[in-house]
């Protein structure tokens, strides 16, 4: 077979001659191996996303281990909540969460009441909670951890950015824990709720939150940290919950 181009150039192939029998059944004067590509009749599996949020690890990593609640302890009263009928709890929480990053020791207590009014003022819970709520709240907490951890060193709102190995290939994990605490048998993770169910609910409450937990966790050893243990801290509602792998 020979095909001229644009500029007079005669090039030439050799030509493929297929014969067909009366059954149609074809062949190929050269005959060469046939190779033929079949598409496998499984279901394949979605895929799954890079980036993993410990907020939605249940779903982001469902082969996460899981953690167990071992301890359940009240730490305080109850915060007097006025009306709440309609409340976003989001919002009650991002207010809460505010509040006990910004209460470092040593502020004086008219200052701690002005940054805890000057919160719920903006976020329209003032109806919801006091100023002096919030600031019982951080009293509360920094009596236990003193109590349960003497010395260690508090970090607030700590961001973390880790590679981790999955069955699904190496993935990244981004997210905040709220309280880091270094001690000397390692890194305390406590991650604060506003939950504000009887203490009879935490258990399984606590458990719900479990894979973003074990997502901090895993996102530490990652970074060559020890975790020595898990908390949810139920500020409002006054208790935590310890959960274990």
């Amino acid at each position: 077979m020979s095909v001229r181009g644009d500029d007079g150039t005669v090039r030439q192939w050799a030509a493929r001659r297929w014969l067909l029998s009366g059954a149609l059944q074809a062949s190929r004067s050269e005959e060469r191996p046939r190779r033929w590509v079949v598409a496998p009749d499984v279901e394949q599996s979605p895929p799954v996303p890079h980036w993993i949020a410990p907020s939605r690890a249940a779903t982001d990593w469902p082969e996460l281990a899981t953690l167990t609640v071992v301890e359940v302890a009240s730490t305080n009263a109850r915060l007097p909540l006025g009306s709440h009928n309609g409340v976003e709890w989001d919002v009650v929480g991002d207010t809460l969460h505010g509040f006990l990053a910004a209460d470092i020791p040593g502020l004086p207590p008219q200052l701690r009441l002005d940054i805890a009014r000057r919160l719920l003022v903006s976020s329209g819970l003032l109806t919801v909670l006091t100023p002096e709520s919030l600031v019982q709240s951080g009293d509360s907490l920094r009596s236990w951890v003193d109590a349960r951890w003497p010395g260690a060193i508090w970090q607030r709102e700590v961001s973390i950015d880790a590679i981790v190995a999955t069955s699904r290939g190496r993935r990244r994990i981004r997210g905040t824990i709220d309280l880091l605490l270094d001690t000397p048998r390692g890194a305390v993770i406590i991650d604060h709720k506003t939950y504000p169910g009887a203490m009879n609910t935490w258990s399984d409450r606590a458990a719900t939150f479990a894979p973003q937990l074990a997502a901090y966790s895993e996102a530490l050893r990652a970074a060559g940290r020890t975790v020595s243990e898990c908390w949810v801290s139920f500020a409002v509602a006054g208790g935590v919950v310890r959960l274990e792998g």
